[in-house]
């Protein structure tokens, strides 16, 4: 089986995101700003379908592997990390790119966490691989299981329902509880635990409720495999935003804050109850 280009550059973010010390400290500006510009352009190839503006960007000793490699397109792409290592002369490099994940007949919408490994070359940086295991999805990256006697060579076993197979893919992100409670009258806090049970790293952002006074904060972002993080719902009744009159009325009301998953493009509705503080007894 031929390997896809997507395969070769979807390393699980979560090894990304393991890295030494190293690989945080901030790069010099006209190296991070060289590196940006060779990476948006090999992307900006694929998002176009014109792959050969790609191959510029390619390290000599892996030209065979881009060249025998299907090519994916996609919707868009934008860099989101970068991880520099070996004084600034790799960087492992993660992008999230919008496009279309096909299995037998079926199609669905994701924003894939792509990560690639680029390198310096006579100074400049160029695009290379590191080997993986495993089939590529936009839920991470799947290992077959071990072949059972007389089965070496036979294509890898494909879910036969592919609706129960992503619903259950989509139950791994879970939170313990979709509804918090906050005191209308007072400052108040509460939150919800969410965790991430997928094989590949994910990405999570919350819309904003426009409620006044209402904030919302999550812990920590990017979630690899078996991670967990709180999302933080605070609410302060004495911030002066909260004076206007269709305020009172939400706050009765309740608000939904909306948690969105990537690259699943899972949405999770949080329901923010609100009531008085009781009076306290003399």
């Amino acid at each position: 089986m031929k390997a896809t280009l997507t395969s070769l550059v979807l390393i699980s973010c979560s090894a990304g995101f393991s890295q030494t010390s190293e690989l945080f400290d901030k790069a010099p500006p006209e190296i991070d700003e060289a590196l940006r510009a060779r990476v948006d352009r090999f992307y900006q190839a694929h998002v176009k379908g014109k792959y050969s503006e790609a191959f510029p960007m390619v390290a000599e000793d892996f030209r065979d592997e881009f060249i025998g490699a299907n090519k994916e397109q996609y919707k868009s792409c934008e860099t989101i990390r970068v991880n520099y290592s070996e004084n600034f002369t790799k960087a492992a490099v993660v992008e999230s790119c919008k496009g279309e994940w096909r299995w037998r007949g079926h199609v669905m919408p994701a924003t894939m966490p792509l990560s690639s490994n680029w390198k310096v070359v006579n100074g400049q940086w160029y695009w290379y691989t590191i080997k993986q295991d495993g089939y590529v999805t936009p839920f991470g990256v799947m290992h077959p299981a071990p072949e059972a006697p007389g089965e070496a060579g036979k294509a890898p076993q494909i879910p036969s329902d592919f609706n129960a197979f992503a619903k259950n893919v989509l139950s791994s992100v879970k939170t313990d509880k979709n509804e918090v409670r906050l005191q209308s009258d007072l400052v108040s806090e509460d939150q919800i635990e969410i965790g991430n049970g997928m094989p590949g790293a994910i990405a999570l952002s919350v819309d904003p409720t426009g409620l006044p006074g209402l904030s919302v904060k999550i812990g920590k972002e990017q979630l690899a495999a078996g991670e967990k993080t709180t999302i933080v719902f605070r609410y302060d009744a004495g911030d002066p935003t909260v004076q206007c009159m269709d305020c009172a009325k939400r706050v009765k009301e309740g608000v939904t804050a909306t948690v969105h998953v990537q690259p699943t493009n899972q949405v999770i509705p949080i329901h923010v109850a609100f009531s008085f503080a009781k009076p306290a007894t003399r």
